[in-house]
């Protein structure tokens, strides 16, 4: 699984931190980035996360946080949207760097800390 987010949101920023306390990698912009530079910064991150997946082809499951976050690494790739894993939190496939991937995306500002980890903890995803 990759776990990629742009939010610099408080409860992201929280949630990251949990993951990462899990031993679970985050693909996150640089801490140095400027608003001023959101665009550059979105562009080089959809980039990083298309590379990752290119590079790992064992990954079949992308987390994105954040809508800017999922418009930056899916760009225009139309997603299938098959359900919910809870309140907020979409799941879908969608053809991304030559193959199907299953797609789980969640609002940057919403849950509470371990809301990642608890979602992680209940699916099966690689």
């Amino acid at each position: 699984m990759l776990v990629v987010s742009a939010s610099q949101h408080p409860a992201a920023v929280a949630q990251c931190t949990s993951v990462v306390a899990h031993g679970i990698a985050v693909l996150r912009p640089p801490a140095d980035a400027r608003i001023e530079d959101a665009d550059a910064v979105l562009d080089a991150l959809g980039r990083a996360a298309r590379d990752h997946l290119v590079g790992h082809p064992e990954v079949h499951t992308v987390l994105l946080i954040g809508g800017d976050t999922a418009a930056a690494v899916l760009g225009d790739a139309c997603v299938d949207v098959d359900g919910s894993l809870g309140v907020g939190i979409a799941v879908g496939t969608t053809e991304l760097v030559g193959r199907r991937m299953r797609v789980v995306a969640k609002p940057g500002g919403f849950g509470g800390p371990d809301t990642l980890v608890d979602l992680l903890a209940g699916a099966v995803v690689t």
